[in-house]
């Protein structure tokens, strides 16, 4: 579905949400349609990339292995613990778009960070990751 998204679209996408996510930070907002259909849309494009993760050969494991360590900067990374950690954020922006908020701050922080780091990673220009992230 996403597959043709360019780097700049998905850099746009994750910007939205990001400014979405932000606003959850006070419990008191409610978030208006496009907010959420902006959340809705970054964690689409975040579960295709829990799909390329676990194909053979996976296109965009070091964007997220680098936006990740923005969030988790002592974690060593294998994809099997890039993909528990997308999950987890894509349950937090799910809970979002269901107006449920997720009990720790911290999650949220995460959410933001971590789209906050896509932006950049899609919005930037980095060479293919030397890193094999498996």
């Amino acid at each position: 579905m996403h597959k043709g998204k360019s780097r700049k679209t998905k850099a746009a996408i994750f910007d939205r949400c990001l400014r979405a996510v932000r606003l959850a930070a006070n419990k008191d907002n409610k978030y208006t349609p496009v907010q959420i259909e902006n959340i809705k849309r970054g964690r689409k494009i975040l579960l295709t990339f829990i799909r390329d993760l676990a194909s053979n050969k996976p296109k965009y494991a070091g964007h997220v292995g680098r936006a990740l360590k923005d969030v988790h900067p002592r974690t060593e990374y294998c994809t099997s613990m890039l993909i528990r950690d997308i999950a987890d954020v894509c349950v937090t922006l799910n809970r979002l778009e269901q107006d449920r908020r997720r009990s720790e701050e911290a999650k949220l922080m995460e959410a933001g960070i971590l789209c906050e780091a896509l932006k950049d990673e899609f919005g930037a220009h980095h060479p293919p990751s030397e890193h094999n992230t498996r």
